[in-house]
Protein backbone atom coordinates (compact mmCIF):
# COMPACT_ATOMS: atom_id res chain seq x y z
CA UNK A 1 0.00 0.00 0.00
CA UNK A 2 1.18 3.35 -0.58
CA UNK A 3 2.32 6.23 1.62
CA UNK A 4 -0.72 8.10 0.22
CA UNK A 5 -3.43 5.93 0.50
CA UNK A 6 -2.66 4.96 3.79
CA UNK A 7 -2.52 9.11 4.72
CA UNK A 8 -6.23 8.96 3.26
CA UNK A 9 -7.24 6.23 4.89
CA UNK A 10 -6.16 7.16 8.78
CA UNK A 11 -7.35 10.79 8.06
CA UNK A 12 -10.83 9.89 8.18
CA UNK A 13 -9.94 7.35 10.37
CA UNK A 14 -12.99 5.56 12.39
CA UNK A 15 -10.68 4.56 15.56
CA UNK A 16 -9.83 8.25 16.46
CA UNK A 17 -10.71 8.81 20.13
CA UNK A 18 -13.61 11.41 21.31
CA UNK A 19 -12.93 14.71 23.43
CA UNK A 20 -14.74 15.65 26.61
CA UNK A 21 -17.78 15.52 27.10
CA UNK A 22 -17.18 11.62 26.31
CA UNK A 23 -20.80 10.96 25.87
CA UNK A 24 -22.47 9.49 22.48
CA UNK A 25 -26.05 8.78 21.89
CA UNK A 26 -27.38 5.91 20.95
CA UNK A 27 -29.76 4.97 18.07
CA UNK A 28 -32.80 6.04 19.47
CA UNK A 29 -31.23 9.99 20.77
CA UNK A 30 -30.86 8.38 24.40
CA UNK A 31 -27.24 9.86 25.45
CA UNK A 32 -24.88 7.76 27.72
CA UNK A 33 -22.03 9.00 29.06
CA UNK A 34 -18.20 6.86 28.73
CA UNK A 35 -16.64 9.13 31.06
CA UNK A 36 -14.31 7.41 33.64
CA UNK A 37 -13.90 8.31 36.85
CA UNK A 38 -12.47 6.73 40.15
CA UNK A 39 -15.99 5.56 41.17
CA UNK A 40 -16.66 4.13 37.44
CA UNK A 41 -13.31 2.44 37.44
CA UNK A 42 -14.27 0.72 40.61
CA UNK A 43 -17.26 -0.40 39.28
CA UNK A 44 -15.70 -1.80 36.08
CA UNK A 45 -13.41 -3.04 38.09
CA UNK A 46 -16.59 -5.09 40.48
CA UNK A 47 -17.90 -6.68 37.27
CA UNK A 48 -17.71 -9.72 35.33
CA UNK A 49 -16.67 -10.15 32.15
CA UNK A 50 -15.94 -13.57 31.76
CA UNK A 51 -18.89 -13.99 29.09
CA UNK A 52 -16.69 -11.49 27.06
CA UNK A 53 -13.03 -11.98 27.66
CA UNK A 54 -10.85 -14.41 29.39
CA UNK A 55 -8.53 -11.56 30.75
CA UNK A 56 -8.53 -10.55 33.78
CA UNK A 57 -7.34 -7.03 34.40
CA UNK A 58 -8.16 -4.09 36.69
CA UNK A 59 -9.02 -0.87 35.55
CA UNK A 60 -7.50 0.76 38.51
CA UNK A 61 -3.97 -1.20 37.36
CA UNK A 62 -4.41 -0.98 34.08
CA UNK A 63 -1.14 -2.90 32.08
CA UNK A 64 -0.85 -3.23 28.53
CA UNK A 65 -2.68 -6.16 28.07
CA UNK A 66 -6.07 -4.62 29.24
CA UNK A 67 -5.61 -1.33 26.60
CA UNK A 68 -5.03 -3.88 23.77
CA UNK A 69 -8.57 -6.04 24.89
CA UNK A 70 -10.05 -2.71 25.03
CA UNK A 71 -9.37 -1.20 21.91
CA UNK A 72 -9.70 -4.65 19.96
CA UNK A 73 -13.32 -6.09 21.88
CA UNK A 74 -16.19 -4.04 20.97
CA UNK A 75 -18.07 -6.37 23.38
CA UNK A 76 -15.94 -5.45 26.44
CA UNK A 77 -16.04 -1.52 25.48
CA UNK A 78 -19.67 -1.56 25.83
CA UNK A 79 -19.79 -3.88 29.02
CA UNK A 80 -17.54 -1.50 30.79
CA UNK A 81 -19.74 1.54 29.33
CA UNK A 82 -22.91 -0.47 30.61
CA UNK A 83 -21.25 -0.93 34.20
CA UNK A 84 -20.46 2.94 34.61
CA UNK A 85 -23.93 4.01 33.45
CA UNK A 86 -26.24 2.24 35.75
CA UNK A 87 -27.24 5.82 36.88
CA UNK A 88 -28.93 7.01 33.39
CA UNK A 89 -30.80 3.17 32.56
CA UNK A 90 -34.02 3.91 34.37
CA UNK A 91 -33.94 7.32 32.82
CA UNK A 92 -32.92 6.71 29.61
CA UNK A 93 -34.60 2.89 28.99
CA UNK A 94 -37.40 3.05 31.60
CA UNK A 95 -36.25 -0.47 33.27
CA UNK A 96 -34.68 -0.30 36.84
CA UNK A 97 -31.31 -2.76 36.24
CA UNK A 98 -31.78 -3.71 39.74
CA UNK A 99 -35.59 -5.27 39.42
CA UNK A 100 -34.79 -6.73 35.61
CA UNK A 101 -30.67 -6.69 34.73
CA UNK A 102 -30.54 -8.99 31.86
CA UNK A 103 -33.35 -7.18 30.26
CA UNK A 104 -32.23 -3.63 30.92
CA UNK A 105 -28.80 -4.96 29.55
CA UNK A 106 -30.50 -6.41 26.69
CA UNK A 107 -32.27 -2.99 26.06
CA UNK A 108 -29.10 -1.61 26.04
CA UNK A 109 -27.45 -3.50 23.78
CA UNK A 110 -30.50 -3.59 21.31
CA UNK A 111 -29.97 0.74 21.57
CA UNK A 112 -26.68 0.16 19.55
CA UNK A 113 -25.78 0.21 15.68
CA UNK A 114 -23.33 0.45 13.64
CA UNK A 115 -22.43 3.97 14.12
CA UNK A 116 -23.68 4.29 17.26
CA UNK A 117 -20.90 1.64 18.16
CA UNK A 118 -18.07 3.55 16.60
CA UNK A 119 -19.10 6.87 18.20
CA UNK A 120 -19.48 4.80 21.89
CA UNK A 121 -15.95 3.32 21.43
CA UNK A 122 -14.08 6.99 19.96
CA UNK A 123 -15.97 7.99 23.49
CA UNK A 124 -14.65 5.30 25.58
CA UNK A 125 -11.06 5.19 24.29
CA UNK A 126 -10.94 9.17 24.64
CA UNK A 127 -12.66 8.95 28.48
CA UNK A 128 -9.28 5.90 29.17
CA UNK A 129 -6.83 8.25 27.25
CA UNK A 130 -8.73 11.34 29.74
CA UNK A 131 -7.94 8.90 32.55
CA UNK A 132 -4.56 7.69 32.23
CA UNK A 133 -3.04 10.57 31.24
CA UNK A 134 0.45 8.93 31.76
CA UNK A 135 -0.62 6.17 28.85
CA UNK A 136 -2.25 8.47 26.47
CA UNK A 137 0.44 8.73 23.76
CA UNK A 138 0.72 4.60 23.90
CA UNK A 139 -3.35 4.45 23.29
CA UNK A 140 -2.91 7.10 20.64
CA UNK A 141 -0.10 4.52 19.00
CA UNK A 142 -2.42 1.65 19.65
CA UNK A 143 -5.38 3.13 17.80
CA UNK A 144 -2.98 4.56 15.56
CA UNK A 145 -2.00 1.19 14.32
CA UNK A 146 -5.47 -0.80 14.81
CA UNK A 147 -6.79 1.46 12.25
CA UNK A 148 -3.60 1.27 9.70
CA UNK A 149 -4.27 -2.69 10.11
CA UNK A 150 -7.85 -2.48 9.50
CA UNK A 151 -7.63 -0.43 6.24
CA UNK A 152 -5.05 -2.80 5.21
CA UNK A 153 -7.18 -5.27 5.51
CA UNK A 154 -10.01 -3.32 3.87
CA UNK A 155 -8.27 -2.96 1.25
CA UNK A 156 -7.07 -6.79 0.80
CA UNK A 157 -11.04 -7.77 0.62
CA UNK A 158 -11.61 -5.14 -1.96
CA UNK A 159 -8.69 -5.99 -3.86
CA UNK A 160 -10.40 -10.14 -3.50
CA UNK A 161 -13.76 -8.98 -5.00
CA UNK A 162 -13.23 -9.77 -8.77
CA UNK A 163 -11.71 -12.93 -7.53
CA UNK A 164 -14.89 -13.91 -5.25
CA UNK A 165 -17.12 -13.04 -8.15
CA UNK A 166 -15.29 -15.28 -10.75
CA UNK A 167 -15.98 -17.83 -8.08
CA UNK A 168 -19.68 -16.97 -7.21
CA UNK A 169 -20.22 -16.74 -11.02
CA UNK A 170 -18.27 -20.05 -11.70
CA UNK A 171 -20.94 -22.31 -8.67
CA UNK A 172 -24.12 -20.37 -10.29
CA UNK A 173 -23.19 -21.82 -13.43
CA UNK A 174 -22.39 -24.95 -12.15
CA UNK A 175 -25.68 -25.37 -10.42
CA UNK A 176 -27.60 -23.68 -12.62
CA UNK A 177 -26.10 -26.97 -14.98
CA UNK A 178 -27.10 -29.16 -12.46
CA UNK A 179 -30.46 -27.77 -12.53
CA UNK A 180 -31.10 -28.16 -15.67
CA UNK A 181 -29.93 -31.61 -16.14
CA UNK A 182 -32.30 -32.09 -13.05
CA UNK A 183 -35.55 -30.49 -14.90
CA UNK A 184 -34.69 -32.75 -18.15
CA UNK A 185 -34.80 -36.01 -16.05
CA UNK A 186 -37.98 -35.19 -14.44
CA UNK A 187 -39.42 -33.40 -17.70
CA UNK A 188 -38.57 -37.00 -19.33
CA UNK A 189 -40.04 -39.12 -16.76
CA UNK A 190 -43.78 -37.56 -16.58
CA UNK A 191 -43.40 -37.45 -20.83
CA UNK A 192 -42.86 -41.27 -20.48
Amino acid sequence: MTEEKEQALTQEDPFEIGEAPFIFKDKNGKEWDATLTLGGARRIDASDFTEITKKRFSILVPEKEMFIEVLSNSSLVFAMIWAINQDRVQDNLGIDPKDKPEEAELAFLDSLDGPTIQAGKRAFWGALADFFPEHKTALLTLILQLAKTDAKIALEIKALIPDLERVMNKEIKVEVAKAREDLKKVGGKSSG
